[in-house]
């Protein structure tokens, strides 16, 4: 997000600074941070976990990397719902891990799980799912029934779900509530691994800092075992920021919820008025928007398959090319609402006069 972070997590920062309090991660850091996290979690979700559960780490990624690797079977193979995050498609590969990508569902303009296909992909071997919840590009929020199904679909495999829910905080409705895959029920908690940050609500990527979640005993005990060098990179100044955020940054989110739906609503009905023929579907978690162009002039004009390079050198606007998000994602490109007003209307001004220009 373009809009700083809250004041704080900055505060906290300098105090360590100051204070000359950049070593390594003490065993006080940890549970510091640990309790930070559980009293978050509870508040905010109603999630109550023992402190013992929760471990840092660098970053989203490098938590699925540990997945990957320690988790499931050497040349094993993943289940990835997509359009997807990025890493989710390309880290397995890399690491002699099979992706199965399974599209989702449209239906009455909402996304769904294609269960059957999911249930397909088990039957043939599959070891785990990703489940990125709230959904990255496309802003699905999962309800307590589609977790509930995809549980039962996951228990009756004998598989593992790495649950993603770094979006959770970015709610864009007063009305609905995120809920902790590992929540559902205790067949979900036994066979997930969720993995959280206030690195995206709170603005503080750049601090290096995640918590993953055990609640399976089974992984508790593969992480006493490989845990500790992948913890002894998580950033100290990250645990500080992270505390700060969790503990009091409830204000500044609060403000910056308000502006992120405002900045949603006003990229929605700009797209709809000013590029008829892109389609969407309304997101009601996070700051990016999942943008269908494949009736666009531009796609029908385009003279290069690198649609975010092409869009970029039209318009000179940076978006995510939709490949990069699996198969399915030809011919659609992941746009951030969140930074200030006056560069979104110039940005959304000039993404539609480049899709509706048929000028290479």
């Amino acid at each position: 997000m373009d809009f700083g972070c809250p004041q704080p997590v900055e505060e906290a920062m300098h105090e360590v600074v100051a204070a000359g309090s950049l070593g390594y991660l003490s065993v006080k850091h940890v549970r510091d941070f640990a309790d930070s996290t559980v009293r978050y979690l509870g508040r905010q979700y109603s999630w109550n976990v023992p402190p013992e559960w929760v471990r840092p780490l660098a970053d989203i990624v490098q938590a699925f990397q540990v997945f990957l690797q320690h988790f499931i079977k050497p040349g094993g193979t993943i289940i990835v719902p997509t359009p997807a995050y990025m890493p989710f498609i390309s880290m397995p590969k890399l690491l002699g891990v099979n992706v199965v990508e399974v599209p989702m569902l449209k239906d009455a303009g909402e996304w769904q799980l294609d269960l059957a296909s999911i249930a397909a992909a088990f039957t043939r071997g599959a070891d785990a799912l990703v489940l990125c919840h709230p959904h990255n590009p496309i802003g699905k929020v999962y309800s307590a029934s589609e977790l509930q199904q995809l549980c039962e679909l996951v228990e009756q495999a004998g598989a593992l779900v790495f649950s993603d829910e770094i979006h959770a905080p970015i709610m864009l409705s007063n009305d609905e509530v995120h809920i902790p895959y590992a929540s559902v029920s205790p067949a979900a908690a036994a066979h997930s691994m969720t993995a959280i940050s206030a690195s995206k609500a709170f603005n503080i990527p750049g601090t290096k800092c995640c918590q993953v979640v055990l609640t399976s005993e089974e992984h508790r005990d593969i992480w006493q075992r490989v845990g500790g060098w992948y913890e002894h990179q998580t950033s100290v100044l990250g645990v500080y920021a992270t505390i700060a955020a969790y503990d009091r940054g409830a204000g500044w989110l609060a403000g910056a919820l308000e502006y992120l739906r405002e900045n949603m609503r006003l990229s929605v009905e700009a797209i709809g008025a000013g590029v008829p023929t892109a389609k969407l579907i309304e997101p009601r978690a996070s700051y990016l928007l999942w943008i269908d162009i494949r009736e666009t002039e531009m796609w029908v004009t385009r003279t290069s398959d690198d649609v975010a390079a092409e869009l970029r050198r039209r318009s000179n606007i940076a978006v995510t090319d939709g490949r990069e998000c699996g198969e399915i994602g030809e011919g659609h490109i992941r746009f951030n609402t969140a930074m200030p007003r006056p560069i979104l209307g110039a940005a959304l001004h000039e993404l539609a006069r480049a899709l509706c220009s048929g000028e290479a």
